[in-house]
């Protein structure tokens, strides 16, 4: 596989998920809605607001090679949400979780997510088939010298669902 088409199917996996959350957006009636990104940890993209249109701005900028840590921690980028929403003094709210899986630690966060009042859905980007990973040099291999995939792991995502109350 080329690199001009693995560098592809890694664009369009981060296109899939900026066209979501803006399809998601477009359909919001009322509320608040923040951004934040995640890999290694998660960061605040777009603090809680009613200003949507801030958040749709800021989804453009969004791409793997800003995060300044390589990883899928979204066990911290719930954490983090969960922060956001004390500090906006939300009782309640909403986390989205947009990923291609999840692992124990994920699952963890979102049943201690949902014990503090905040639903955990999840929506999986990729495919079954997987795309490359990518890292600061490039696109990160394995020890037979082909491109590690990520590939969608929908039970994983069902788990994490599940355990948020989403």
């Amino acid at each position: 596989m080329g690199q001009a088409k693995l560098r592809g199917s890694l664009a369009q996996r981060v296109e899939q998920a900026q066209a979501k959350i803006e399809r998601l957006l477009a359909a919001r009636q009322s509320g608040q809605v923040g951004l934040l990104a995640y890999a290694g940890h998660a960061f605040t993209v777009a603090p809680i607001t009613r200003d949507g249109r801030t958040v749709r701005a800021l989804l453009a900028s969004l791409s793997p090679d800003v995060m300044p840590v390589e990883g899928q921690r979204v066990d911290r980028a719930i954490r983090h949400a969960m922060k956001m929403l004390r500090a906006a003094d939300a009782g309640r709210g909403e986390i989205l979780v947009l990923s291609d899986r999840s692992d124990a630690a994920g699952t963890q966060a979102a049943a201690e997510a949902r014990a503090a009042g905040y639903r955990v859905s999840a929506i999986g980007v990729g495919t079954l088939a997987g795309a490359p990973l990518s890292g600061r040099e490039g696109f990160i291999v394995g020890a037979d010298g082909q491109p590690r995939l990520a590939r969608l792991d929908p039970a994983s995502l069902q788990a994490l669902a599940a355990a948020g109350g989403g």
